[in-house]
């Protein structure tokens, strides 16, 4: 499955949440997730631009591998996802197969539906928490994308094809 994305920095969360139930949207989900990223001691998964990540949503745990096949525009990954049982059991097959842990994240997440397409606010906590709370934009397409950040108020300028390590590099370097 294609992932297509923007994630748009430096919002006023309380407007867009006002603006986006004027539009029609549905909150779909609201709670923590909380991520694993693994990759091997040579780093092959992200020299060849892609991600393994568990990650625990409430009682859904999921597995998920993701390349990058764009950053033209918005972001663009190939997905590909599975549920498994156990997070913990997961973790240590990962490990014995000689992965390391590259990163673990928490964050809140608020999902609205709109149409076909989702829009997130992501706060994230814990060593991460410097980063202020930001959107993304999930849909079929990257003409949804950006008609969607449009009519959210945000040119297509606004729009970051950023991963979690952009973001975060982003807001290290504003740090005083």
């Amino acid at each position: 499955m294609k992932e297509i994305e923007v994630k748009i920095l430096d919002i006023n969360r309380s407007e867009m949440e006002a603006k986006l139930l004027s539009l029609g949207a549905k909150l779909h989900f609201e709670g923590e997730l909380s991520a694993t990223f693994f990759d091997f001691p040579d780093k092959r998964i992200r020299e060849n631009k892609g991600i393994l990540r568990l990650r625990k949503e409430g009682e859904k745990v999921m597995l998920t591998h993701k390349t990058q096949l764009s950053k033209e525009g918005a972001k663009i990954m190939d997905e590909k996802e599975v549920s498994v049982g156990e997070a913990e059991k997961m973790k240590e097959i990962l490990l014995h197969l000689g992965m390391e842990i590259v990163k673990s994240t928490r964050k809140m997440r608020t999902e609205y539906l709109l149409g076909t397409a989702k829009v997130l606010f992501d706060d994230y906590k814990d060593e991460l928490d410097f980063i202020p709370v930001f959107i993304e934009i999930e849909a079929h397409s990257e003409e949804e994308v950006y008609a969607i950040a449009e009519r959210l108020g945000y040119k297509r300028e606004a729009c970051s094809n950023w991963n979690t390590w952009e973001v975060t590099e982003h807001y290290k370097n504003l740090k005083p």
